[in-house]
């Protein structure tokens, strides 16, 4: 057996699919709902898109992200050149 989310990270990502658009709002209730900041927060679901066990249990969540964190990344490379 592999790796399995914490209560923690399943907590994020289950925050996460419940509330997808960025902002001050989202901000707010990450320091609310988990104690932390929205760069910890995004820190910490970062980290969990190459783990086999997220994509398992929220694929389409897991895939999204995957693509944004792509596009962001084509973006910051084209205005860099």
């Amino acid at each position: 057996m592999g790796v399995v989310l914490s209560s923690r990270e399943r907590l994020i990502l289950i925050f996460e699919e419940a509330n997808p658009a960025a902002g001050g709002h989202k901000e707010e209730r990450i320091r609310q709902t988990f104690g932390f900041s929205a760069t910890r927060y995004q820190q910490l679901l970062l980290g969990m898109l190459d783990r086999q066990d997220a994509e398992e249990e929220f694929p389409q969540l897991v895939h999204r992200l995957r693509r944004l964190t792509l596009e962001r990344q084509a973006l910051r490379r084209g205005r860099a050149a």
